[in-house]
């Protein structure tokens, strides 16, 4: 059955390739042309759970009610998935399915959610499910901000009294809400009057706007007192695209009371700790009044002048601010500003502390794992550097927090590391284990979500194979053929070795099917001067992209026949033979060795004592002193009756 390769066509959604046009026939002729039982076929052996690949990082989407009730506004969520078929998709929000409603629309197939009018109440953080039999996977979150925008209250107008030549500020009191986040304005604006055109104050060397909306004078002059106007401040809300303005302030300009104008530089706003967070933009604000307007200069992590030359820093708005572009963690230190006119300096310094929701060491990465395998699924993240520590991540299985319990309870051997870092799914079975994980990592900064899934493959299996050792003669034909099968959703590539070298298969005397992987090799093509350089080690590497194995095989030429001796049996019984006779004459040296030795060992002769000698023969010291020449005249007659024996011997 060629599962395998109309899984291949099933996969890459590619049904109409020319190849896959082929399997597919193939499979319908040997399925007598049952559309269902090959759609049947194509389900139950391509094995996928599902992943979501859109969107790959969490995303923030602000809507508006309309303003016209006979006009609809429809704001539509989107995701992408893949796995086996039927795939079906859902969705939840804060955590709870979401169910379809007159104003609420999705389709199982599409991965859209569509939310007609949007109010308040459909105010949440969303996740697109998508399940199959397999498995299911998480999206990364929606969160879906309605935008608001208030209004001031109607506060009357307060006033505030300066002499010329000191600094001023203006603060913008009463808030309305405004999400997104609203830039801030400052006008001249006419008394009593609630709209129409207004005079806008630009920001200059004398005038500032900081980030929380209070307008700074550098150094007041009498001007910046104003007939039958009053200034007044401006949020501008960028989804609804208008501007609220309220907070108004009279300014009242005295002349300085000591005639003196010039003043040294003074500190007017400049955080002393400002946090950004990493792969983000921050600003610095120094905001320094006096009179003459000070000159501002910076000064860097140690303590040298920033260079604005590249494209990390950049300073604006008549030096009171520093900008720093896609933050890192080496940016993190003291920054100085100092400022200066003719009547003296003043010396600020702005830590910047640099932090970061969790940042991923390892995110969960899908894994295709081997029947038996035992699979770690790695989710490890880190805080900024001198941060506090991050907290164990939270597990989930299809969606549903890991129960350890529960997992054992399915047959399912899972077990963490000492921080919970790392999950080790132990043997696992393409019936039971095939699953999606997902792990979500959070500190005070936010939180990053991870998913993943885990699909188990039948492994590659070598249903047939050649001999491991192969004698052939020249014109033979011999089989090369390996049959093997593997996970229906792989296709096995095959890549031949000859003696550790890649073989080359385009050749008259091979042949070779690529698609079924039969292979013979014609010896009879072969130049007989040739056929040695053919033998030796044949090696065949079946593999996909997450399995690899191969088989090995030897081949050796046998010799031409001109004679019986040339005949292997005969040869063998020669050599037979030739042992025999060998080992026999092994045998016989060793035993004339043994002999020899034997004999050195012995005695020449023997003499043997009287009844009298025998009587006696325990001899004292002195006695035996006194023998002693009895003893060698003994001696000398054994020695000549050995010379004599030998000589006889020697005669005959």
């Amino acid at each position: 059955m060629k599962s395998g390769r109309l899984g291949l066509c099933y996969f890459t959604a590619v049904p109409l390739a020319q190849v896959c046009r082929v399997w597919y026939y193939e499979i319908y002729v040997e399925l007598g042309g049952n559309m269902v039982e090959i759609w049947q076929l194509l389900v139950q052996s391509v094995r996928l759970p599902p992943s979501i690949s859109s969107p790959r990082t969490p995303q923030k989407i602000y809507f508006k009610r309309s303003d016209n009730p006979d006009t609809s506004v429809q704001r539509v969520l989107s995701c992408e998935a893949q796995g086996s078929l039927p795939l079906e998709i859902y969705w939840r929000k804060n955590g709870i399915t979401v169910e379809q409603s007159k104003y609420v629309k999705f389709d199982v197939s599409d991965g859209e959610l569509a939310i007609t009018d949007p109010t308040r109440e459909d105010e949440g953080v969303y996740q697109c499910i998508a399940t199959n039999k397999w498995g299911t996977s998480l999206s990364q979150p929606f969160h879906f901000i309605m935008g608001r925008h208030g209004s001031f209250p109607d506060d009357p107008v307060t006033s505030l009294s300066v002499n010329e030549g000191d600094s001023a500020s203006l603060t913008c009191d009463n808030q309305p809400i405004s999400v997104p986040a609203g830039t801030y304005f400052w006008y001249k604006q006419p008394v009593n009057q609630q709209g129409g055109a207004q005079d806008q104050v630009i920001e200059s060397d004398r005038h500032a706007i900081d980030k929380t909306g209070t307008l700074y004078f550098i150094n007041v002059i009498k001007r910046d007192q104003l007939i039958d106007k009053v200034y007044a401040c401006g949020i501008y809300n960028s989804l609804d695209e208008s501007i609220k303005i309220g907070s108004k302030k009279r300014l009242d300009v005295s002349p300085p009371s000591t005639g003196v104008t010039n003043f040294s530089p003074i500190r007017l706003h400049a955080p002393e700790t400002v946090e950004g967070q990493i792969g983000k933009d921050v600003e610095l604000e120094c905001i320094i009044g006096g009179s003459p307007v000070p000159t501002i200069k910076w000064l860097g992590l140690s303590s040298l002048p920033i260079k604005t030359r590249n494209n990390k820093y950049k300073v604006t708005k008549f030096g009171r601010s520093l900008q720093i572009f896609n933050v890192t963690e080496s940016d993190e230190g003291g920054y100085t500003c100092i400022a200066e006119n003719n009547s003296g300096r003043e010396t600020v310094f702005i830590y910047f502390n640099v932090t970061s929701p969790p940042m991923w060491i390892n995110s969960l990465q899908s894994k295709h794992a081997i029947v038996g395998d035992d699979v770690k699924f790695t989710c490890k993240a880190r805080p900024a550097v001198q941060e506090e520590l991050l907290s164990p991540p939270d597990w989930f299985i299809n969606g549903e927090p890991l129960n350890m319990t529960k997992e054992l309870e399915q047959g399912r051997m899972m077990s963490f590391n000492d921080d919970r870092t790392i999950l080790t799914i132990q043997d696992v079975s393409r019936d039971r284990d095939l699953m999606c994980i997902q792990c979500n990592i959070s500190n005070s900064i936010g939180s990053v979500f991870s998913d993943a899934y885990l699909n188990v493959l039948e492994p590659i299996m070598i249903l047939s194979r050649p001999p491991e050792f192969t004698v052939f003669g020249h014109g033979e034909v011999l089989n090369f053929t390996i049959t093997a099968t593997t996970d229906p959703s792989q296709t096995l590539t095959r890549r031949w070795f000859l003696n550790d070298k890649p073989l080359i298969l385009h050749q008259p005397y091979f042949m070779y099917d690529e698609q079924s992987g039969d292979f013979y090799f014609n010896t009879s093509k072969v130049a007989v001067q040739d056929i040695e350089s053919m033998a030796g080690e044949y090696r065949c590497e079946l593999s996909h992209q997450h399995e690899i194995t191969a088989v090995a095989f030897s081949i050796a030429t046998s010799k031409p026949t001109t004679d019986k001796n040339s005949d292997p049996v005969v040869a063998g019984n020669y050599t037979f033979i030739i042992v025999i006779i060998a080992g026999l004459l092994v045998v016989i040296i060793v035993c004339i060795v043994i002999v020899a030795l034997w004999k050195n060992r012995t005695p020449k002769a023997v003499y043997n004592l009287g009844k009298e000698e025998d009587k006696n023969f325990n001899l004292t010291p002195i006695n035996q002193l006194e023998s002693e020449e009895l003893h060698n005249e003994t001696m000398n007659e054994t020695m000549n009756e050995s010379k004599l024996s030998l000589y006889s011997v020697g005669k005959c």
